[in-house]
């Protein structure tokens, strides 16, 4: 099931540690229409319920706050707990989740310096803990050249839903 974030951070991700931070950059991953079409509801910490129209065509990473949180802000260099749904946003399908339940939550460094996902970090970055954030993710800034051996297109745009917990 964490197959994909295993991936990506065993491509070469360097690991920090979460180290918190008071105020937000400015230079944040903006939104825009691809992230902006991704519906999503439920509970914070919940596995949510995603709907969006297939075929989702983006160049560059955009990013939506679903939900607002409150805590540390997140910034390159730190590592995140987090649950996540995965899709591909070009044919629609759920690739992966994570369980969503207390304590199985996954770590994930952010890394806006990465070659390999860094569409997440960025869609990560400028959010807060306790924050619900939509990803959209053109496939040179997901698995680029992996993503075949992920079992997606070379053109395939991922949406990723995740929950920063911590």
């Amino acid at each position: 099931m964490r197959r994909i974030i295993a991936l990506a951070v065993s491509a070469g991700l360097a690991v920090a540690a979460l180290a918190g931070c008071s105020t937000l950059p400015t230079d944040c991953t903006p939104d825009g229409d691809a992230s902006k079409a991704v519906s999503v509801t439920g509970d914070f910490g919940v596995k949510p319920v995603v709907t969006f129209d297939k075929g989702l065509v983006v160049t560059e990473t955009q990013r939506s706050v679903v939900i607002t949180g409150s805590g540390d802000a997140i910034e390159s260099g730190q590592t995140i707990k987090m649950h996540y749904s995965l899709y591909n946003g070009t044919t629609g399908e759920l690739i992966e989740a994570s369980p969503y339940a207390p304590g199985q939550e996954v770590s994930y460094p952010v890394d806006t310096a990465a070659t390999q996902f860094v569409g997440l970090s960025k869609a990560l970055t400028c959010s807060q803990v306790g924050t619900r954030v939509v990803g959209v993710i053109p496939n040179p800034e997901g698995f680029g050249e992996q993503a075949s051996a992920a079992g997606l297109g070379a053109d395939d745009v991922l949406v990723f839903v995740i929950d920063v917990q911590g």
